[in-house]
């Protein structure tokens, strides 16, 4: 969207939360295909506006603003605090899902059901810059998939070597979706390496500076706006 519909929907509605208004510059609207996890409207939509009076029945204290499988997602509680999103099915006492903002509305779309059966673990480790999904036992160590949020990607190894135990690695996708690109910090700076599906790579040396100019090239392609578009963050287990 362009700023000048940015604005003229924030103008409308003063109260809708900072995170949807700064994710609309990378979002296509409707009807172009899914992007960032659902299908988005062309901003905050009244049900009963916009597809009829039942609809203004069954949903009379929402704003629809996109669409997920086909159940609408939006805005409800707005004037008795602050906004909740929500995902409904066929009526507004069906709520499938209630989400803690856009960052968690998108990660679910990474997250598909059964996309990891190795045990969840209890680890509470926020990265910023990051949404992290539940991590996983992996035998050797602990994983979990994650998405770069808009505007806050130049954060992320920062808080990683501030919050994260010594081992941790960083797999970024690639816009070809079959190759990746591994962070990892050593002393005195941090490693790259690229794999190719059906083949590994080296680890090569390179500057704070370099690790961070290679992130921040590869944050569109690990934003969540595709389902294979996100990053895996694997921690070593404490010997």
């Amino acid at each position: 969207m362009t700023p000048e519909r940015i604005a003229r929907i924030q103008a409308e509605f003063p109260w809708l939360p900072p995170d949807y208004l700064g994710i609309l510059s990378r979002v296509q609207a409707a009807p172009a295909a899914p992007s960032h996890g659902v299908q988005w409207f062309d901003g905050p939509q009244a049900p009963g506006q916009a597809f009829g009076a039942a609809l203004a029945a069954q949903f009379p204290s929402a704003l629809w603003i996109a669409r997920r499988a086909g159940n609408p997602v939006g805005y409800a509680g707005w004037d008795a605090g602050p906004a909740r999103l929500y995902e409904w099915a066929g009526s507004q006492r069906q709520v499938v899902r209630q989400f803690d903002g856009i960052a968690a509305l998108v990660l679910a779309a990474v997250l598909t059901p059964g996309y990891d059966s190795r045990p969840v673990v209890p680890l509470a480790l926020q990265v910023r810059g990051m949404a992290l999904g539940p991590w996983h036992d992996a035998g050797t160590g602990y994983v979990t998939r994650g998405i770069l949020l808009a505007d806050a990607e130049s954060g992320v190894l920062a808080s990683l070597q501030a919050v994260a135990p010594a081992g941790w690695e960083l797999c970024l996708t690639r816009a070809d979706n079959d190759s990746w690109l591994s962070i990892r910090p050593v002393a005195g700076g941090f490693e790259l390496c690229l794999d190719r599906h059906g083949s590994a790579g080296r680890w090569q040396r390179v500057t704070g500076a370099e690790a961070e100019a290679a992130l921040l090239t590869l944050a569109p392609f690990n934003d969540g706006s595709h389902p294979a578009y996100h990053a895996v963050l694997t921690l070593a287990r404490a010997a």
